[in-house]
């Protein structure tokens, strides 16, 4: 009887070690499935950044360029206003004044990000290039 109680003692010890390797195994197949998410975030983390900062950039110089050509217009539209005395021409160099103000407020946004979504960004870069386009043809129009 001593016999048979020993077989199965060392039977359940097997069995508990046995059961032991596998929560370790599982252990380890639970880390590595961690660690790989972890690398994918990361890796999705960096693209998401680069896609911001490319694009902060461009919003960066459009602005820096429309602060540039609302400055050529409010010249131009002051110096008529005082030549002229037309209500128009203050219109206009109000207008621009004003225009310039958001620009510069943009860029020290840009200069300054708070945090945004990606597509938030891009959403703001393309209205800073289309007023870019809208103030060169502008400026192109006025300048003749």
């Amino acid at each position: 009887m001593t016999a048979t109680l020993g077989v199965t003692t060392a039977a359940t010890t097997l069995d508990v070690a046995t059961a032991s390797l596998d929560v370790a195994t599982t252990l380890d197949v639970a880390t590595a499935s961690l660690d790989v998410a972890t690398a994918s975030l990361d890796v999705a983390t960096a693209g998401i950044a680069t896609l911001g900062g490319a694009t902060l950039g461009v919003a960066r110089v459009a602005a820096a360029l429309n602060i540039l050509l609302l400055l050529v217009l409010v010249g131009i539209w002051g110096r008529n206003y005082l030549e002229i005395r037309s209500k128009h021409t203050l219109g206009s160099a109000v207008f621009a004044l004003l225009l310039l103000a958001e620009n510069a407020l943009a860029l020290f946004y840009y200069l300054n990000p708070p945090q945004m979504s990606t597509p938030a960004l891009r959403a703001m870069m393309y209205l800073q290039i289309l007023e870019f386009v809208g103030i060169a043809f502008l400026v192109y129009v006025t300048w003749d």
